[in-house]
């Protein structure tokens, strides 16, 4: 049972099985161990064993959200940011709580320091317009601890959506924005009223309600709901927001997707197939990846 440095969360998954094991692993002690005082020594205690399930209960949001982030099967980069989010409010909040070892403590502390450190709103511009477009993680109850960061994803977003419109060339039409300001038949009639408005200083509003004014309104979507098949239903009601989630939620958070990629192709080019094609050894490969997909066709 050793730390892997490539491997995500591998100091979780061993503690785990030392709290899993650690009866066996003291038998073992016990056995090996020459002198009574070197198995005293070196046996796992119980006051080890609370200390490492301390450790397991204040990471298991860590853990659970690594075993997300390297998913494939759904988008996950729109996931990140939900999961700092989480463990970073976590961490500070378990790094006050008094029912934690001293150890224990300092150990949350430094994790949501360094968390802090690392992590810039600005920079993560992708990872922000990613949050964003999934319906399930759009409206982040979770950031009330900071409305401001709130503001900040969504000025992020709003100058995105206007940079995408220009790039793409994109001709905004009625069905992606509409006035607040009321009908022409409805000006007609109420004449005297516009007349008594103007006279006082008074203007209707004149907005426009834009694709993301609307799509902010919506309220709470279940997690379990495929954010890819809710932008497929509502693509004609968010013409250019359902584009920008095709650019976006494909993105994987992690580079596990392309791990899996290699291992795969250790499977495909062997040393009795050792004079497959590049061009063949990728379309074989899509071909195992995409096999349920082309199988519903």
């Amino acid at each position: 049972m050793l730390n892997v440095v490539t491997r995500w969360s591998s100091s979780i998954s061993m503690v785990r099985r030392v709290v899993s094991w650690y009866e066996a692993i003291n038998d073992a002690l016990f056995a090996t161990e020459k002198t009574s005082e070197g198995y005293v020594k070196n046996k796992i205690t119980d006051e080890d064993i609370t200390l490492l399930q301390q450790f397991i209960e204040v990471t298991d949001s860590v853990y659970d959200g690594t075993i997300q982030l390297q998913g494939s099967s759904t988008p996950t980069l729109s996931l990140s940011l939900f999961w700092y989010i989480a463990i970073f409010y976590g961490m500070q909040r378990s790094s006050k709580k008094e029912k934690y070892d001293p150890i224990i403590q300092q150990f949350c502390a430094d994790v949501a320091e360094k968390m802090s450190d690392k992590f810039q709103w600005q920079r993560e511009s992708v990872m922000v317009l990613a949050t964003i477009l999934d319906p399930r993680f759009k409206n982040l109850a979770i950031l009330n601890h900071a409305p401001s960061i709130q503001d900040q994803l969504w000025a992020v977003f709003k100058q995105q959506y206007t940079s995408f419109i220009s790039e793409n060339n994109i001709i905004v039409s009625a069905a992606s924005s509409s006035p607040l300001s009321p009908s022409h038949t409805e000006q007609s009639q109420s004449s005297a009223m516009q007349k008594a408005l103007q006279s006082a200083g008074i203007r209707f509003n004149t907005e426009v309600v834009t694709e993301i004014d609307r799509y902010k309104a919506i309220g709470r979507v279940e997690e379990t709901v495929d954010p890819l098949q809710w932008w497929c239903a509502h693509s004609a009601e968010y013409p250019i927001l359902s584009k920008m989630a095709r650019r976006y939620l494909c993105i994987p958070a992690s580079s596990a997707a392309s791990e899996r990629a290699w291992s795969a192709l250790g499977d495909i080019f062997t040393k009795k197939r050792n004079r497959l094609k590049p061009i063949t050894m990728c379309k074989l490969l899509m071909v195992k990846h995409n096999q349920d997909a082309l199988s519903a066709l």
